[in-house]
C-alpha cells in the first residue's frame, strides 16, 4: 500500500504526478516504481491514455479519494479524445485504461493509424512556471501543453518552451518539470498574425474540451453538426455532396501548407478526399482530435459553439425556405410547412429528410422538396385513415393503394405492422397475410429419379473398386443431384467408407518407444540433479538433453510408453518454484549468510508471477524457519571459533 502518494494539481497530467511521487522515493531502479504503482517490473508509461488505473488506486489507501474514473478524466487526454470516438471504441478504451490487459488505445484511438506526431519534448509555460512555483513551490507537467498541435498557452497567450525531456524516452522521461531544464523567457503572440490567432483558438478549444469531460452525443452527431454547418457556409451541393476542393482552399486560406504539413495533416486530392474527406463522413473510426478542431476553427466556431449550440437536433438553418406536405390524406398537402429538413447519412450518399409537423409524414426528396424518393414514416393520420379503408369490404386493395397514395406491398406491409385482420375480404378476392405468402419448391420428377438411379447403378458396377470420392469426381453432376433431390437412396447405394492405411511403415514406433523410455527417464533425473538447479524439467528441455526434440514435440503421440514418462516427469512451474527455493535455502545454508525472505527470493531467482503463488509463500516461509532454527542450535564452541576466524 502506497501511503506518501502525492496530491494531483488542477490539471496536472497523471505521467506528472507519478514522476514526483518517484523523484520522493529517490528509488535505486526505475523499475521498483512500475512494481510497486502498477504490479509489473517491466512496462513504458503512456503519457496521453495510460492502462492500470485500477491497480494504481487499488495501491493507494483505503480511505484514499482518487478513483478511476477521476484520473482519466481530469489527469489524463481521454477527454480529448472522447467527443470524437464511436461509442463502442469508446468504452473499450476507456476500460483498457483501467485493466492490466495488453494495452490497445493507440489502435482505437486512432493515435497509431494517423500521422499526426506527438510533440517531441515535454513542453511548458514560462508565465506558468512563476505561477507554480510560487504559489506551490514547485511546478509540474500541465496536459493541455503536451496536446498535440498545440503550441501557445491559452490563458497566457505565450508560446509554449521545449524542455530537455523527451516524451518517448521511456522510463528516463519519468522526470518532473521542476527538475528539467526550461526556459524562463516569455514569447508572446501577435494576435495581428492570423496564423497566432489559429493557434490561439487549438489552445482554447482544446483546454475546453479537457474541463469539459464530454462524451456526448457522439461521432454520428458530430458528423450531422459539420454537414450543418458546411451547408450554412455553401460546401454542400444541391444533391448533398461535398465540395472538398473549395473546403481545401478555405484551409489553405485559414492555415498554411506549411503548417498543416508540420501538424501531419496534408491535404490531398486522392479519390477519398484524404483525411478531410474520411473525417467528414460518418464512419466509425477515431480520427486525431487536432484534426476535427482544425475544421472546427476552418468553418470559424470554437469547441464550446459546436458541442454546445450546434449539436442540437432542433437547429434549423438561417434563411431556410419552406417545403410542401406531400401525403395526400393531410389536410396541409401541397402547402409549405414544412420548415428546414434533416441530413442522414446512407451508405452511397447522403439522404434529406422531411417531416410535415401536422401529420408526421416522414420521406426522402431531393434538395427541393418536390419529389419523394422514399417514405420513411407514412404518419398517424395516414395509418388511422388505412384502418378506416381496410375494413371496408367494397373497396379492393388497389383501390385503397391510389386513394392513399402508397403501393400495395406497401399497403400490406403496414397493414401487418398495424396488425390488421387477415384475410381481407374484398369485392373480388381474399387477401391473404403477406407472411403466410411461400413459393414452393417444385419436387423432383419419378421419371427423372429413376434414369438416375439407373445411371448411377451403373456407374458403380463399371468402377466397383472405387470410393464415394473417385465416383463423385467422374459424374459430378449425377452425384450432386442424387445429393439434393435423393439423398437416403443415395447413402444406401454407395460404397462404404474406407478406413485410412498410413503409407508409411518404415519406422518401428514400438522399438523406439522401448528404446527412448528409459532415456527419457534418465534425462529427467539428470536435469533434476543439476547441482546448480537451473534448468526446468520440461518435454523441450529433456528433448536437448537427448538430441530428440523434435520427436518428442511432434510424434510424441506415437510413443504411448515415452509419453507416460514424460507426464509423469515433467514439472509444473510451480513445482520447478518449489524446488528453486530449496536449492536456495541449502545455498543460504552453506555460504552461512544471513536468513531473510528477500535473501531467499534473489537466490531462488523467481518471477513475480511464482512469488505470488501461495504454495510458494508457504515454502519461502518454512525455509526461512528451519534455517533460522539451525542458526540457534549451533554449538557455543562452534559459534566462538566462527568469531575467531572472522576477526
Amino acid at each position: 500500500m502506497i501511503a506518501n502518494f502525492p496530491d494531483p494539481y488542477e490539471d496536472e497530467l497523471l505521467f506528472s504526478v507519478i514522476a514526483r511521487y518517484t523523484e520522493r522515493m529517490n528509488y535505486p531502479a526505475r523499475y521498483t516504481g512500475c512494481l510497486e504503482l502498477f504490479g509489473v517490473r517491466h512496462g513504458v508509461l503512456a503519457i496521453e491514455l495510460p492502462n492500470r488505473i485500477d491497480q494504481l488506486v487499488a495501491s493507494l489507501p483505503p480511505t484514499s479519494l482518487y478513483t478511476s474514473d477521476a484520473l482519466i478524466q481530469r489527469h489524463t487526454m481521454f477527454p480529448l479524445y472522447a467527443p470524437f470516438l464511436p461509442e463502442r471504441s469508446r468504452e473499450l478504451i476507456l476500460a483498457n485504461m483501467k485493466e492490466q490487459g495488453i494495452r490497445t488505445t493507440q489502435l482505437r484511438s486512432g493515435i497509431a493509424a494517423g500521422r499526426v506526431k506527438p510533440p517531441e519534448f515535454f513542453r511548458t509555460c514560462p508565465v506558468c512556471d512563476e505561477e507554480n512555483i510560487s504559489k506551490h513551490g514547485e511546478t509540474f507537467w500541465r496536459r493541455a501543453f503536451q496536446i498535440r498541435g498545440v503550441e501557445v498557452c491559452a490563458r497566457h497567450g505565450v508560446f509554449l518552451e521545449e524542455t530537455n525531456i523527451q516524451q518517448q524516452g521511456g522510463w528516463r522521461s519519468l522526470v518532473t518539470a521542476q527538475s528539467a531544464r526550461r526556459v524562463c523567457v516569455a514569447r508572446r503572440i501577435d494576435r495581428a498574425k492570423a496564423e497566432d490567432c489559429l493557434l490561439l483558438n487549438l489552445a482554447e478549444s482544446s483546454v475546453w474540451l479537457l474541463k469539459k469531460n464530454t462524451a456526448a452525443p457522439g461521432l454520428s452527431e458530430v458528423n450531422l453538426g459539420y454537414r450543418r454547418l458546411l451547408q450554412a457556409n455553401n460546401f454542400v451541393t444541391a444533391n448533398g455532396h461535398i465540395r472538398l476542393n473549395l473546403l481545401r482552399e478555405k484551409f489553405v486560406e485559414t492555415c498554411s501548407a506549411e503548417k498543416l504539413k508540420q501538424f501531419g495533416c496534408e491535404l490531398y486530392d486522392g479519390g477519398d478526399g484524404g483525411w478531410l474527406g474520411r473525417l467528414l463522413r460518418e464512419k466509425e473510426q477515431g480520427v486525431a482530435p487536432l484534426r476535427h478542431l482544425l475544421v472546427m476553427t476552418m468553418l470559424g466556431v470554437s469547441a464550446e459553439e459546436f458541442f454546445t449550440s450546434l449539436l442540437t437536433e432542433s437547429v434549423v438553418l438561417e434563411n431556410q425556405p419552406l417545403f410542401p406536405c406531400l401525403n395526400g390524406v393531410c389536410p396541409q398537402f401541397r402547402k409549405n410547412v414544412i420548415n428546414g429538413f434533416k441530413t442522414k447519412r446512407e451508405k452511397k450518399a447522403p439522404a434529406l429528410m422531411f417531416g410535415c409537423p401536422e401529420c408526421g409524414h416522414v420521406s426522402s426528396r431531393p434538395a427541393d422538396g418536390l419529389t419523394v424518393i422514399r417514405v420513411v414514416n407514412f404518419g398517424e393520420l395516414w395509418e388511422r385513415k388505412l384502418k378506416a379503408l381496410w375494413e371496408d369490404n367494397s373497396r379492393s386493395l388497389s383501390n385503397v393503394a391510389t386513394e392513399l397514395g402508397a403501393d400495395v406491398r406497401s399497403l400490406l406491409r403496414c397493414a401487418l405492422k398495424l396488425k390488421l385482420n387477415f384475410p381481407r375480404r374484398g369485392p373480388t378476392r381474399i387477401t391473404r397475410n403477406p407472411r403466410y405468402i411461400r413459393i414452393a419448391k417444385r419436387a423432383p420428377i419419378d421419371s427423372a429419379r429413376d434414369v438416375k438411379r439407373v445411371a448411377w447403378v451403373q456407374l458403380r458396377n463399371a468402377h466397383s473398386n472405387s470410393g464415394i470420392s473417385e465416383l463423385h469426381r467422374l459424374n459430378s453432376a449425377l452425384y450432386t443431384w442424387l445429393f439434393r433431390h435423393d439423398r437416403p437412396w443415395l447413402n444406401q447405394n454407395s460404397p462404404a467408407h474406407r478406413e485410412f492405411v498410413p503409407k508409411n511403415n518404415r519406422v518401428d514406433w514400438i522399438a523406439r518407444d522401448q528404446e527412448l523410455v528409459d532415456k527419457v527417464m534418465a534425462a529427467a533425473i539428470r536435469i533434476k540433479n543439476d547441482a546448480n538447479c537451473s534448468r526446468r524439467v520440461t518435454v523441450r528441455s529433456i528433448g536437448v538433453e537427448l538430441g530428440v526434440q523434435t520427436l518428442l514435440q511432434i510424434h510424441k503421440n506415437k510413443l504411448p510408453r515415452t509419453k507416460q514418462a514424460l507426464e509423469r516427469h515433467v514439472e509444473s512451474s510451480e513445482q520447478f518454484a518449489l524446488r528453486r527455493i530449496k536449492f536456495a535455502g541449502n545455498s543460504i545454508k552453506t555460504r552461512g549468510e544471513s536468513v531473510t525472505k528477500s535473501a531467499i527470493e534473489r537466490t531462488a531467482s523467481l518471477g513475480v508471477k511464482a512469488l505470488r503463488m501461495p504454495t510458494v509463500q508457504r515454502a519461502i516461509a518454512q525455509i526461512q524457519d528451519e534455517l533460522e532454527k539451525s542458526v540457534l542450535h549451533i554449538p557455543k564452541e562452534e559459534l566462538e571459533i566462527a568469531e575467531v576466524l572472522t576477526v
